[in-house]
């Protein structure tokens, strides 16, 4: 019996590893696919173009002649041109720098699909081998997610943050590394980070109490690096004092400009964004959670993120 235990587990890895390099696949190739970004993407783009080129010439980064709408952080393309920097050299046959735009992007997938991984790892260590493996073939099925996984947008980079943050909560219920994880991601990509904080926050109160004020304490921390960081580094790019997500907060919330640029009715993400990216996991999912308990923790602070940010007019599946 024991034999075939083992056996059952080492197929069951197998599969495992075989779905994870899939994920992979699959992100490199739409890089391959479409290689070519929007004009959301053109910031990032552009700033990781402009320190490979131009390195601290910071003078004639673009950034400074076509600022944008708000700021937006360097530290993600700090990131992707360090990692490129060995290959800096390399040049299509025009003499042009697209092959460093595949590189660059295709970093940004593996590091989306790392952190993904992360996360099926976490349900096969809290659920089982199988739970992760139909979970792979639930992203493998989903169209946006690997699609977006290389695009260079701060919801990417935050998106890889978010799924180290669930991964740790998921593996490990007790621990405050996920609150830290998050504030860190709030406080240096996407601001509206913070809702999502305060839904896992309270929920985890409630299951597990005694660790809010570990949770406060790294939380707290992990914001004021993040910002300290971001401050830095972005006011030597920006060229004067400057925080990207604050300035960003002030105007998507404050001011509400956002809706300049679209508008959606409050339950856009639940009847048209979410179906369209979950497909055929949308139903599996509420399935899940009628058949497990110890899915409740894990899915509502999400769902609850979802309707309150649903209340910002301008909305996009991005």
């Amino acid at each position: 019996r024991n034999m075939l235990d083992i056996a059952k587990q080492t197929n069951e890895m197998k599969v495992f590893i075989i779905l994870v390099g899939l994920l992979f696949a699959v992100s490199i190739i739409y890089v391959v696919l479409a290689p070519f970004t929007k004009v959301e993407e053109s910031f990032n783009v552009q700033a990781t173009h402009d320190i490979l080129a131009l390195g601290l010439d910071i003078g004639k980064y673009d950034h400074l002649q076509f600022p944008g709408v708000v700021p937006r952080t360097f530290l993600g393309p700090v990131v992707l041109a360090l990692f490129a920097l060995p290959l800096q050299f390399l040049r299509a046959a025009d003499g042009s720098r697209f092959p460093l735009l595949l590189i660059t992007r295709s970093e940004l997938a593996i590091f989306t699909v790392t952190s993904i991984t992360k996360l099926l790892s976490s349900f096969r260590s809290v659920f089982s081998s199988t739970d992760a493996c139909f979970a792979a073939l639930c992203f493998l099925s989903q169209f946006h997610l690997l699609f977006y996984s290389s695009r260079p947008l701060p919801n990417v980079f935050a998106l890889v943050l978010t799924n180290l943050a669930n991964a740790s909560r998921i593996s490990s219920p007790e621990s405050s590394i996920s609150t830290f994880i998050l504030c860190v991601a709030a406080a240096v990509f996407r601001c509206e980070i913070g809702i999502l904080i305060v839904t896992t926050l309270v929920t985890d109160s409630i299951v597990f109490p005694k660790t809010l004020p570990k949770r406060l304490v790294l939380g707290f921390l992990g914001g004021v690096l993040g910002a300290l960081a971001s401050f830095q580094i972005d006011s030597s790019f920006w060229q004067r004092p400057c925080y990207p997500e604050l300035e960003v907060f002030l105007f998507n919330v404050v001011l509400n400009r956002s809706k300049e640029w679209g508008v959606s009715p409050p339950h856009w993400y639940f009847t048209s964004a979410i179906p369209r990216a979950l497909l055929g996991s949308l139903p599996l999912t509420l399935y899940g959670l009628a058949l497990d308990r110890r899915l409740a923790r894990i899915v509502y602070p999400n769902l609850v993120f979802v309707a309150i940010y649903s209340y910002l007019p301008h909305k996009e599946l991005r």
